[in-house]
């Protein structure tokens, strides 16, 4: 089995914004093969997850896997805003790192 961390970043706005307010996320894994990019992963409280970049850590022997982040839907109407998908991401599986103001 493979040690994995998955790492994501939820944008407070509907695309890339380097200057908007941004939460890190993390969650721990494990696998019975080594990831590679392009793969999607899929947990059932989430869509599907697809690897953009991996990593191997020598001393921790484990990968680290990016998945594509996550972005406001400014549009749905339904959907959920910045505030709410980082007070939910623990209930989906994710552990809240750490949060970054807008610039």
């Amino acid at each position: 089995m493979f040690n994995v961390t998955f790492i994501k970043n939820t944008f407070d706005a509907p695309s890339p914004d380097s200057n908007a307010r941004f939460a890190a996320l993390r969650r721990d894994d494990q696998l019975p093969f080594a990831p590679t990019v392009g793969q999607e992963f899929f947990w059932a409280t989430e869509k599907a997850q697809k690897v953009v970049a991996v990593t191997w850590n020598f001393e921790e022997s484990s990968f680290t896997c990016k998945v594509e982040d996550e972005f406001v839907d400014a549009l749905g109407i339904d959907a959920f805003d910045f505030d709410e998908l980082v007070e939910n991401a623990p209930c989906r599986g994710w552990k809240v790192v750490r949060i970054f103001d807008a610039k």
